[in-house]
């Protein structure tokens, strides 16, 4: 290969050097061919993605705004308040880091339109802020699973994954929830001609129960961010 060559490579971004490397070390491949399909690697290829990449961002950043729009408008006149723009202006920064996130999203309208409604802005509080800031979206389904199912603010979860103990105590640790556990033993019959023996035998299998309560916090947090109702 000519150190002209080699120089070329050189100056390509570490990223895409590999794939490049891999067409020109060909010995057939015509020095023309090479440097267009160099070309389409940095501006054509990438560019492209970017612009894939910003069109589906710009597509949820105008269902933002459809969204929080319709919550206002939603709003009666003689309840409309001025923007809190300790709120707001944290709310829309904060969100324009998950706005691909569809349930962040609207929980964040959902805070900033009801910041501006007489009867709820007094419990929207600019610490919501934070706290959809540090949710994942499992995190999120898993809140609102407890706000749309909770009985008298109580219910029990029976966790046979140890993947949902995580978000729990996630939840739990930003003071939305209080979670009890309590283990049990269910009894299960076991064939053992699986393990290629010729009697049954019973065992006890350890079962976790959450007894999850939504805290003040959490209560009101969900009926500020989760609930659509304006």
């Amino acid at each position: 290969m000519s150190e002209d060559k080699k120089s070329l490579i050189n100056l390509i971004p570490d990223s895409i050097d590999n794939a490049v490397k891999n067409i020109t070390d060909k010995p057939t491949q015509n020095i023309g061919t090479t440097l267009a399909d160099i070309w389409y690697l940095v501006f054509g290829g990438i560019s492209q993605a970017a612009e894939k990449r910003k069109l589906e961002y710009a597509h949820a950043l105008q269902e933002f705004k459809n969204e929080l729009e319709e919550k206002i408008y939603k709003i009666p006149e003689d309840k409309l308040v001025e923007p809190d723009i300790q709120i707001v202006a944290q709310a829309l920064e904060a969100a324009k880091y998950c706005i691909e996130k569809n349930s962040l999203r609207r929980m964040f309208s959902n805070l900033i339109a009801k910041s501006m409604n007489k009867e709820t802005s007094l419990y929207s509080h600019p610490s919501f802020v934070n706290i959809i800031k540090q949710l994942s979206t499992y995190d999120a389904r898993i809140l609102a699973y407890i706000y749309e199912c909770q009985i008298e603010s109580n219910i029990n979860i029976i966790i046979d994954d140890n993947d949902l103990l995580f978000p729990l105590s996630s939840l739990e640790k930003q003071g939305l929830i209080h979670v009890h556990m309590q283990q049990s033993a269910q009894t299960l019959s076991i064939d053992k001609n699986l393990l290629k023996l010729h009697t049954n035998f019973d065992v006890n299998i350890p079962i976790k129960t959450a007894y999850i309560t939504l805290t003040k916090l959490g209560d009101t947090f969900c009926d500020i961010c989760l609930n659509s109702e304006i």
